[in-house]
């Protein structure tokens, strides 16, 4: 008859209570991590918009891009003049360069040969 005895204990209504106990416990910590990372979740989904606004460290707003539609989507009023004064920036850059690729052509075009070397005949 020991084997009653235990099955006894084991649907005793004494018995349950640890059960219940560990499954209550168990739950509690699952909500309460649950709680926790949808509040991690809500502060990097805040931060979302603020990657979308930097390009490589520059704010796209103080002419970090020169995407009109991005800009536009994206910056407070006042873009305009910000994208036009990076598309002036950027096509002073460019003529500076193109300037200075042909100074060096033709420099190299009219430069003599080295004294080192043969003049041919």
């Amino acid at each position: 008859m020991p084997s009653s005895k235990i099955e006894d204990n084991i649907m005793s209504p004494s018995a349950a209570r640890p059960r219940l106990l560990a499954l209550s416990i168990i739950l509690g910590s699952l909500l309460w991590i649950g709680g926790i990372g949808g509040i991690i979740g809500s502060y990097l989904s805040q931060n979302e918009a603020e990657v979308i606004r930097y390009c490589e460290g520059r704010c796209i707003c103080d002419g970090g891009s020169t995407d009109r539609a991005l800009m536009q989507r994206v910056c407070p009023e006042g873009w305009e003049q910000v994208l036009a004064a990076s598309l002036h920036k950027l096509r002073k850059e460019r003529r500076r360069l193109r300037l200075e690729q042909r100074r060096r052509a033709r420099e190299a075009r009219d430069e003599p040969p080295p004294s080192s070397l043969v003049p041919s005949v």
